[in-house]
């Protein structure tokens, strides 16, 4: 990384991709919250171990013992569930026990030492968690400030003009490498994200693919909900296909595709590219005479789309089961390529409900 690269990333903003990763920010403070408090609590057994056999450290012994057991019921307050939907509240509470021992040992105990812990807490701090820049460093800049106050009233000048130097080296060190680690993250959290569109998106159309299909499935079967499903099928498009070519073809998919995301706007199913010209729809959540509607509805409109040569028609087979725990996804499509083929028997342009649950 070249010197004008590493500025231009430390300066970037970092505003709009923090909002458009929120939910992987929580998840990662959440996940980083018992590591750091387990950690925090094995470095404060190792001082309390040597205040106990070295006398010239028993006097420091009640202020470890109290951090510890302030970490210990943080931690056991994670448990809590309206809690722990906020990691921010622990991870910031955590920052304040860790930086008061730091202002015991500096003010109090050693006052006639330049501080050293704080040093190290300044530089780390920044990097045990992710939230936004300016808060990041509002909450060091006054923590900082409120050490350097209480280093020239408890301490001689010229420890207190050390502890100054030293402790705004190591905060501004801590902010910049801290904004350096928050936007290596939320570049991280965007790849993660487009390399999971990429897995479970239609290269083509833009809808959930196959591999989402059945993770999906999945997850219904889980929480045991009534499923309904439809398998649309572009009529003759292997006719359509072999007399206009294939990029005819390909728009036609795209085209069709948009129907479906209008469809999805309007309401909650999910759709899904199949494989070639056939496409899957499904929900837990509309009425049978809905979902039958929305399936009419994309039967009507699909002549009326946009098409590069001549208007398509759609055949659609619907299936409503009840109960879909005991029924592997390939049951249930096989149900759904029924009710399709029905429909293409009936002449095409058709929609046919299999109603067995």
């Amino acid at each position: 990384m070249t010197t004008k690269t590493f500025f231009q990333k430390a300066l970037k903003g970092t505003g709009p991709l923090f909002n458009l990763h929120k939910n992987a920010v929580k998840n990662y403070n959440q996940q980083s919250i018992v590591p750091a408090f387990l950690i925090s609590m094995f470095i404060l057994l190792i001082p309390m171990t040597l205040s106990i056999f070295r006398q010239s450290m028993q006097p420091t012994l009640p202020a470890y013992l109290s951090t510890f057991l302030a970490v210990f019921i943080l931690l056991c307050l994670n448990q809590v569930s309206a809690i722990q939907n906020k990691p921010l509240i622990l991870i910031y509470t955590l920052g304040l026990i860790w930086y008061a021992l730091a202002i015991y040992l500096s003010i109090f105990r050693f006052n006639d030492r330049p501080a050293g812990i704080l040093l190290i807490y300044f530089v780390v701090a920044p990097l045990l968690f992710i939230d936004k820049s300016y808060k990041i460093n509002i909450f060091i800049t006054i923590l900082f400030l409120i050490h350097i106050v209480l280093s020239y009233q408890m301490k001689v000048a010229e420890v207190a003009g050390v502890d100054l130097i030293n402790t705004l080296s190591s905060a501004v060190i801590g902010m910049l490498f801290g904004r350096l680690f928050l936007m290596s993250r939320l570049d991280n959290f965007e790849f993660e994200k487009l390399m999971i569109i990429e897995k479970e998106t239609d290269f083509l159309t833009g809808l959930f693919n196959r591999r989402k299909l059945f993770e999906h499935y999945e997850t219904i079967q889980a929480l045991d909900r009534k499923l309904l499903i439809m398998m649309m099928d572009i009529d003759e498009f292997k006719n359509y296909n072999d007399t206009y070519g294939h990029i005819s073809g390909d728009t036609t998919l795209i085209n069709f595709s948009k129907l479906l995301k209008d469809i999805n706007k309007e309401y909650p199913i999910y759709f899904y590219r199949f494989g070639g010209e056939e496409f899957i729809g499904i929900s837990t959540e509309v009425s049978v005479k809905m979902f039958l509607e929305i399936a009419e509805k994309i039967r009507v409109q699909t002549p009326k789309i946009k098409m590069p040569d001549r208007p398509v028609t759609v055949s659609i087979g619907v299936v409503y089961c009840s109960d879909v725990r005991d029924k592997n996804v390939d049951e249930v499509l096989e149900r759904a390529d029924k009710a399709l083929y029905e429909a293409k028997r009936q002449g095409k342009n058709k929609v046919h409900i299999n109603m067995e649950t």
